[in-house]
């Protein structure tokens, strides 16, 4: 061997570099593949047994989970058949107990026996007959006193059916009469010898000589392969620990003894519709049979391949890379800029001098390039920083978006109304979806290549804001789309503009109606009044016409009254505002209020001391507080709290904006809270319409809140309505302050 290694010695040099490379390539490439695979080996075996664990764990919780469903099934099946046992059944007839339960077909294909019990706990009939005593007595079973108990269904552990002298779980439903008490006990049998779904669970082998088991918390299998172990507890003592773990809670996949006391991978998964735990276990032989197959292929093979990649490797590595090092020190001690750099001059006359001679021409021509670089980099930053300022200078929310819907770019706009999403896609950023909307302007955008504009509602963390999106495209060179342009608009204020005017437009056009019909209908009703008044004067007194004309006349009055809410309703410029201190007016109204509002309403009122000035009709802002307080009343109609307070308050834009009609400013406000019954939102939002009332037909007439909110209105002011079902409602009622003058500073000015 060493005469070989001396004759390829003198052979080396007359060799290409490309044959001298080849070589030591394949010795680093030998030696690399084998510790590569070496450690993937041994990393795969380790993931191979964790994974094989998992699965292992997934299948015995796939398993637990069918196991709980069919028990849900089989529950979910004697309570839907609970309800139709007839009368005669649950008064203790046997034979039409035993009718129901031979009918019941498809509880007979979910257990061995059905049999109804009678709320003591005395059998009234099962089905199969198994012609035992009718009257056999049940009570003293756990399971019937937990049932009898809890009133709801359960699965008994398991124990010895005495008709048929084996083990059996029973599923038992309580049938309950109106006053909620036990009367009767429907109940199905599942015997762990005989073929149902509990039985069957462990028949069959799992993986190789795998298999299930089914125990209790006390230690009671209920389920395993071999029968003599179903209803009896312990283990092997190398098993107890494995166990132990499982009883007390562990839920997941270990290696160590199973209850044959073979050494295995034992998964346990505890059952969400009882306390039993369900287990698999696979010896580890068969368990990590396939771990154990790779290990020995990988060592057979990579046993001669290593020993031959370190020969080779150790013997050419010193004469192949002594050019190349060489080489490699001439490149790091050059200096950083390119004119100062030699030419690299010692090398042989082989493929590493031809290398030599390639990379002084490359460097030569790389000196040429960076200049040319150096031009091209500062005219890219200076175009780079003419885009950044153009983007930046867009008054809109400007977002750059791939065709992944990944953003690429925000505006400073957009920062600062989006938040920094750079690098996330806009769907889970903005919505937390993971997939596109479908019908979001970029995804047109992106399908058909238009420019496409949308309306939409963004949810932010500080506010309900509208925005108006305007997608547009951006191609390449040859025309394909490569990202996406998409401009975000505010235009909250706009909608709730244009919500303000449709409100408005709409109040004056039912107000222009009522006002019409209230003209036309007051006349007739006054020719109502004046005629039916007229013979009331000409009827006998005591007679059945005059009390008939009366009447006529007290529901002509009714109508009149109507028509004057509609005229009051209708005005828009009829009020007498004057200085006025609205405590005052709060003041006065409580005398009529408590009348009004009967002993059962505790009226508490929460008053200012100060003097709120205001520009009011006193009699206006009376009808409104009588409303409003006839509102609450109809609300607590089992009694309650009704309380009225005011307060000087200062309001900022953002009431403004979150309002109807607020504006900043200075606010006398108003509140009526009380604790009645409350409204849904829907209610709320339709609360000041014209007509709308949530009261019985004939019991009003819809107008008292529209007349109020007419009332504020004229008053340059505005009226919230908040409320919550069961919790109450609560109005808010804000009036700008009289400015202060030397005249309406003084109290002596405003009228109370």
């Amino acid at each position: 061997m060493l005469e070989c290694f001396s004759r390829g010695r003198f052979l080396l040099p007359s060799l290409s570099l490309k044959s001298k490379m080849s070589l030591l390539v394949s010795a680093l490439l030998i030696s690399t593949v084998s510790a590569a695979t070496f450690f993937s080996a041994a990393r795969f075996e380790r993931n191979a047994r964790t994974i094989i664990a998992t699965q292992q764990f997934a299948l015995v919780s796939s398993l637990a989970d069918s196991l709980d469903d069919k028990f849900q099934i089989a529950l979910g099946a004697l309570l839907s058949n609970a309800p139709h046992l007839p009368e005669a059944a649950l008064q203790g007839d046997a034979q039409a107990a035993a009718a129901f339960l031979d009918s019941r077909k498809g509880l007979h294909s979910l257990f061995d026996n059905l049999f109804l019990l009678s709320g003591d706990g005395m059998l009234i009939a099962e089905a199969p007959q198994q012609h035992h005593d009718q009257n056999r007595n049940f009570s003293f079973h756990s399971y019937f006193q937990k049932t009898l108990a809890a009133g709801t269904p359960r699965i008994s552990d398991p124990f010895l059916w005495k008709p048929a002298e084996q083990p059996a779980v029973v599923l038992t439903v309580p049938i309950l009469n109106p006053e909620g008490q036990v009367v009767a006990v429907l109940a199905g049998s599942l015997l762990l010898h005989k073929d149902n779904f509990l039985a069957n669970l462990v028949r069959g082998d799992i993986g190789r000589a795998g298999y299930l088991s089914l125990f209790t918390t006390a230690g009671t299998f209920i389920a395993h392969p071999d029968h003599e172990r179903i209803f009896t507890r312990g283990v092997p003592a190398q098993a107890r620990s494995l166990f132990a773990r499982a009883i007390a809670g562990f839920e997941g996949s270990l290696e160590g003894f199973n209850s044959r006391g073979q050494p295995s991978l034992t998964s346990f998964k505890s059952l969400h519709s009882t306390d039993w735990i369900l287990g698999i276990s696979i010896p580890l032989q068969g368990a990590y049979a396939a771990v154990a197959e790779t290990r020995r292929h990988v060592l057979l093979g990579l046993l001669p391949l290593t020993v031959l990649s370190l020969l080779v490797t150790w013997w050419g590595m010193s004469y192949l890379l002594l050019p190349l090092q060489r080489l490699t020190g001439h490149v790091s001690a050059m200096p950083e800029t390119l004119p100062n750099r030699q030419p690299f001059v010692d090398y042989r006359n082989d493929e590493i001098g031809n290398l030599a001679q390639a990379f002084n021409t490359q460097m030569e021509q790389l000196g040429k390039q960076q200049a040319r670089l150096v031009e091209a980099r500062i005219s890219a930053e200076t175009e780079h920083a003419r885009s950044e300022a153009i983007i930046a200078a867009v008054g809109d929310a400007l977002t750059i978006k791939g065709t992944d819907f990944r953003i690429l770019y925000q505006n400073r706009n957009s920062l600062e109304l989006l938040g920094e999403h750079v690098g996330k896609t806009c769907h889970q950023a903005l919505f937390n979806l993971d997939r596109p909307c479908g019908e979001c302007a970029m995804a047109r955008t992106f399908q058909d290549g238009r420019i496409h504009t949308m309306e939409n509602l963004l949810p932010l963390a500080q506010r309900p804001i509208a925005v108006e999106i305007t997608a547009s495209p951006i191609r390449d060179a040859h025309g394909k789309i490569v990202a996406g342009v998409e401009l975000l608009r505010d235009i909250t204020e706009r909608r709730q503009l244009e919500e303000q005017l449709r409100h408005a437009q709409k109040m004056e056009a039912v107000g222009q109606l009522a006002a019409g019909v209230a003209h036309d209908f007051n006349n007739i009703l006054a020719a109502i009044i004046g005629y039916a008044g007229l013979q009331q004067t000409r009827a006998e007194p005591g007679s059945e016409l005059l009390a008939d004309l009366k009447l006529i006349t007290a529901a002509a009055e009714r109508g009149s009254k109507l028509t004057r809410d509609l005229t009051t309703f209708s005005r828009k410029q009829n009020t007498n505002l004057e200085p006025v201190d609205l405590g005052g007016i709060v003041r006065r109204s409580l005398d009529l209020l408590g009348p009004l509002l009967g002993k059962q309403i505790e009226l508490q009122a929460r008053l200012t001391p100060v003097a709120l000035p205001i520009m009011a009709d006193s009699l206006n802002l009376e009808q409104v507080l009588m409303n409003l307080a006839t509102n609450a009343n109809h609300a607590m109609p089992e009694g309650g709290r009704l309380t009225i307070s005011t307060e000087q308050v200062s309001l900022d834009n953002g009431f403004a904006v979150g309002t109807e009609e607020g504006k900043a400013g200075d606010y006398a406000l108003l509140c009526l809270a009380d604790s009645g019954c409350g409204m849904e939102q829907e209610t709320v939002r339709r609360i000041f319409e014209p007509f709308f009332t949530t009261r019985e037909i004939g019991r009003g007439t819809g107008l008292g809140l529209a007349i109020s909110y007419s009332i504020i209105k004229q008053h340059q002011g505005c009226i919230i309505c908040r409320s919550t079902p069961g919790r109450g409602t609560v109005f808010e009622i804000y009036l700008p302050l009289r400015p202060k003058t030397p005249a309406s500073a003084e109290s002596l000015d405003l009228k109370p």
